[in-house]
């Protein structure tokens, strides 16, 4: 037989057609099909038409925003009633960080509210990454309601790549939409401090030494000075070196979530609508959590002339339901 032409014979299909470029022609000597399909093995690539159906959709951000720091130990804006359809507004407490049971309760930064005290903010409302790797904390933002959660995706600095669930416990009305100024001992004063220095009837809060608390506006600059600042928030102070690997102020892009367990428990505050929202799965292998490795944050001299912007809250010297605190 010849290969250059094709005479139908299985020799001809079977041993001279891969050396044709062109397919032969169909004949009725064509082997006939069989129904049985040859068995799938480990190294079978899947030629399914069909995707797998175990992808999840890709993740949709409701924007883009930007960070800052700060812990000034005011009452926050979030703690007043009303501010919320919560039935609960954040947890406040007294100096000695024991809860209040009285809202209206004036802040210890000034303005109105009843005379039965002054109320500052809780110090377990600091950040802290949870045994799966999640990091979460509470934030002042502009332009979002009293306890929403946000999932935080970071685009710039050590942490890209990572996320951090949010809830909202107080607001500045100067901060551009998605502006988040995340709580973190340490992390600056910005115009008021209820830390360190009496505000009118209010005494400090803490016993420290303002000095002790780092630069007014970007706040302590090394995991060392975290031993320097009360006992109860040095977990926070030092998360923002492990954890948070030093990041100075990193870009986000944002989304409204479900609150987790753990923030609410914390701040007391739940929205009505809240259980419509996604609930985020906390990957074990996000992140490392308790990071040991702080050479770099430890050498970081921090800038802190930018990208801090003085927020009042509310007019505090002027409304009973403020807080106040500086990005």
């Amino acid at each position: 037989y010849t290969c250059a032409t094709n005479d139908g014979s299985r020799c001809n299909i079977e041993c001279c057609c891969p050396f044709r470029k062109q397919q032969p022609e169909p004949t009725s000597h064509q082997p006939e099909p069989t129904s049985k399909q040859p068995e799938p093995t480990s190294d079978s690539p899947n030629l399914s038409p069909f995707p797998p159906t175990n992808i999840q959709s890709e993740i949709v951000y409701d924007g883009v925003g930007k960070t800052t720091r700060y812990w000034d130990c005011c009452k926050q804006s979030c703690s007043w009633p009303g501010k919320s359809a919560s039935p609960t507004p954040v947890k406040t407490c007294a100096a000695n960080g024991t809860p209040f049971n009285g809202y209206n309760t004036r802040s210890s930064c000034g303005g109105g509210g009843d005379t039965n005290g002054y109320a500052y903010a809780c110090p377990d409302q600091q950040p802290f990454t949870t045994e799966t790797g999640q990091m979460m904390g509470f934030v002042a933002r502009n332009g979002g309601t009293c306890c929403e959660c946000h999932e935080l995706l970071f685009t710039s600095g050590p942490v890209a790549g990572e996320t951090m669930i949010v809830q909202v416990t107080n607001t500045g009305g100067d901060l551009d939409g998605a502006h988040y100024d995340i709580q973190i001992p340490g992390g600056g004063f910005g115009i008021f401090n209820a830390c360190s220095e009496p505000n009118g009837g209010a005494a400090a809060q803490f016993g420290e030494a303002t000095t002790a608390w780092g630069q007014r506006y970007g706040g302590v600059s090394s995991l060392a000075q975290c031993d320097g600042l009360p006992s109860e928030l040095q977990a926070g102070c030092r998360w923002r070196f492990t954890d948070f690997k030093g990041s100075d102020n990193p870009t986000v892009k944002w989304r409204r979530v479900q609150c987790p367990v753990a923030l609410v428990d914390i701040t007391g505050c739940k929205l009505p609508d809240d259980d419509q929202y996604d609930v985020v799965t906390y990957a074990s292998s996000q992140q490392t959590p308790h990071a040991t490795d702080t050479t770099a944050a430890n050498n970081d001299n921090f800038d802190t002339t930018n990208d801090y912007t003085i927020a009042f809250k509310d007019g505090v010297n002027t409304l009973s339901n403020t807080s106040s605190r500086i990005s």
